[in-house]
């Protein structure tokens, strides 16, 4: 009688232990994990009038995007992104903005958007055969290209095995998501995003109405709209593979 108790105990025991150790072990790991992404940025090295002129004439928003711009150019996320995925690469990127965005959401979604812009102009098509090119990013070229090169590009199952990859899908993405913050109308978010793409074939040099910008549009206007409920919801709850439709 005293062995069996003597053995349940023992047992008990052993499975404590297995228990914290687990517990231990992913404790660690997500605190692992936190300090690859929330990493501090390296201030720039400025001069007093250069900073004042910044906080006095430069609105936060674009002060805010610019860090998040120097976020993803940074070499720790690259290398984030490599061991943990693209997915978890853009739950990063949104994380970040909003801790840095002082958990204003808006202001993150917004940093988020001209965060990821991949390219750095828009080029129209204008009478008479010519073209009007609109500047999205006044980036240095080198800045730019480490930047794009760093952005998450493998979004979805039907993502192209290439070095562009859905790169650009982020933006759609996070465009939806900050209309949709804004209005809590996902679907008067969807119907603009599919205008724009209806626009983009029709005003822009080698534009194309795309069905997986759509998607993206979509899902980011999901996204959006349920952040005004759910403050803790991520983009990879939301990113995910749909069919086209026929």
């Amino acid at each position: 009688m005293y062995l069996h108790k003597i053995y349940l105990l023992i047992v008990i025991l052993f499975c404590s232990g297995c228990l914290q150790t687990s517990v231990g072990q992913i404790t660690a790991e997500k605190q692992a994990l936190n300090e690859l992404w929330d990493f501090n940025l390296p201030d720039k090295d400025e001069s007093k009038i250069m900073l004042a002129i910044k906080y006095l004439f430069v609105p936060q928003v674009v002060i805010d995007a610019n860090k998040m711009r120097q976020y993803i150019s940074d070499e720790r996320f690259s290398r984030f992104r490599d061991k943990y995925g693209d997915i978890n690469a853009v739950n990063a990127i949104f994380s970040k903005s909003v801790k840095e965005c002082d958990y204003n959401l808006k202001t993150a979604l917004f940093s988020c958007l001209f965060s990821v812009l991949d390219h750095r102009y828009v080029t129209f098509k204008a009478p008479l055969g010519s073209t009007v090119n609109l500047p999205l990013t006044f980036e240095t070229d080198s800045s730019f290209i480490v930047r794009v090169n760093h952005l998450p590009k493998r979004l979805y199952d039907d993502s192209p095995n290439t070095t562009v990859g859905d790169r650009d899908k982020l933006q759609h993405f996070f465009a939806g998501a900050y209309l949709a913050y804004l209005t809590d109308l996902p679907k008067l978010v969807e119907i603009i995003g599919n205008l724009i793409e209806w626009l983009e074939q029709r005003l822009v040099v080698d534009g194309l109405d795309d069905w997986r910008d759509k998607r993206a549009n979509r899902q980011g206007a999901s996204f959006g709209s349920a952040l005004l409920y759910n403050k803790t919801s991520i983009p990879s709850e939301f990113i995910g593979s749909e069919k086209q439709e026929e």
